[in-house]
Order: C-alpha cells, then structure tokens, then sequence
C-alpha cells in the first residue's frame, strides 16, 4: 500500500503562521492529531483538509513542539510564524522538501525515512505526502500513527506477526519520574521537563512503594508503572492554560485526567504487533 492512501484516509490538520499555539493547539486536540501543516495564509481559524491552492506549505507544527514551548515557558499567545522561525521547530521550512514523500511510496519507505530521523533533533513521526512540491493543495500529513493503524488492520502482514518485544524499548531506556517520591507530587512541569530531556515519547510514573524490590532498593527493570505522561499531556496543558510549574501531576490528574491506571493498557509480551 502507498503512502498516498494512508495519508488520504484521515483528514490533515492546517494552520496559520498568525495563529497562536493556544489557538493550535485546540485544533489538534479536537482533531485528534498529533501535528498540523503550517501555511502561510493570513490568520484564518485553524481547520482540517480544505482548498489550499496557492498557499505555499512553509512546516510542520507538532505536538513534540507543543512540549518544547511548554517546557520552555513560551506564551500560549506566540504564533506559530514567531516559533517556525526561532530555530526550535521541529519541522520547519528547510525540511519541507526532504521530508516529503510521493504518494505512491511504499509504506516500508515512509518507515525507513522515519527511522532514519530518530536520533536527530528534528520530526521523526511525521512526513508530508503530495504530488509535486508546489500542489500544496493536495498536501498530506503521515504520522507514524497511522502506519500504526494499517498494521493494525492488516494481520497478514509479515511485520504485523512480531511480537512486541521485537519493538519495544529496553525498559531502562525509558525515563521515570519520582523514583524515590511520590509520583503524583511531582510537577507536571518537572515531568514534562524529563520527557523532552529524554527524547522519548513517553515518561512512566513509578511509585516508589511499589518500585521497591525486597531488599529495599528501587528496580528500574521491574518496578510496577503507576501511569505515564506523554506530549498529548502538553497539548492538553496549553489548551487548558495550565500553569505546569505549580500544578503537581495530582491536581493535573484531577483536572483533566492523567492516565495513571496502567492496567488497562498491559499486554503479553509475546503478542502480536
């Protein structure tokens, strides 16, 4: 299957460079998506897939963004122009061409392109799809999402077989907050802080009452997880204007419903992708 399909199948995000992040950041929440093609059309109200032509696509406006500029105590009220051109995006003008992909490109290909951007400081889950360079009507975002979700509908698939282990990071590669405290109070700031530092989609949140082997010490491996903070939590943040240097992960739990009951999202290791 081609990219163009994927891509097609689920609507992309826009947004101006004269919106504010607040103002981006309620369109992906209510989208569902996790980045937005940035345009450079005059301040309109951020929108899905509609006709584009003649507006030239200048980024990509992520919700790895959305966590930098929280982290960064960046004012909801910046524009997405004003942070495109700070030097931080982390899909700006420059990697529009490169990372853009024809539509009847393999899905394999788009994975391989993904992976090859991991380790840098750059996008590493989105890619755009179109034509031509210049059809920016018919531009496309592709997240890893959503090859996600054809592996997902596609159990035939070779790749779809794996277990998960084959995919999985170490467990001591993924970064905790709170080992030795409370984990709910903790800030949301300080967790996010850790998120970004890690350069890893997710921080888990071990209580160390449960982190405790016998012999007292804590068990990075196979300490039991009490929840997990992701970017959405920054998007959810900037959307709610939450102060996240004073809000402790429990008042942002109570709030707006941080994910701290693990249990319904533990499988088997030896499941299928």
């Amino acid at each position: 299957m081609g990219v163009g399909l994927v891509s097609a199948s689920r609507p992309t995000a826009t947004c101006s460079v004269e919106n504010t992040f607040l103002e981006a950041s309620d369109l992906l929440q209510s989208t569902g998506r996790t980045a937005a093609v940035i345009l450079d059309e005059e301040k309109a109200a951020p929108r899905q897939s509609a006709d584009r032509r003649g507006e030239k696509v200048l980024g990509v406006l992520t919700e790895n963004d959305m966590l930098l500029a929280f982290v960064e105590g960046v004012n909801s009220e910046c524009t997405v122009g004003e942070w495109l051109h700070g030097g931080e995006a982390r899909l700006p003008s420059f990697l529009v061409s490169p990372l853009t992909l024809r539509p009847d490109m393999p899905l394999v290909g788009a994975a391989a392109r993904m992976a090859d951007m991991t380790h840098g400081d750059f996008a590493c889950h989105h890619l755009l799809v179109c034509n031509a360079e210049e059809d920016s009507a018919h531009v496309r975002l592709l997240s890893a999402l959503d090859i996600a979700r054809v592996l997902a509908a596609s159990p035939e698939a070779e790749v779809a077989k794996l277990p998960v282990t084959k995919a999985m990071k170490l467990r001591s590669d993924v970064p905790t907050c709170a080992p030795d405290t409370c984990f709910l109070a903790v800030s949301l700031g300080d967790a996010l802080d850790t998120l970004h530092s890690a350069k890893q989609n997710c921080v888990l949140a071990v209580p160390s009452a449960l982190a405790e082997t016998e012999g007292g010490d804590v068990s990075a491996e196979h300490a039991l997880v009490g929840g997990a903070i992701t970017p959405a939590d920054a998007l959810r943040a900037v959307s709610e204007r939450v102060d996240c240097c004073s809000l402790s992960l429990a008042k942002f739990d109570r709030l707006l419903g941080l994910r701290t009951d693990a249990s319904s999202c533990v499988i088997l290791r030896d499941i299928a992708l």
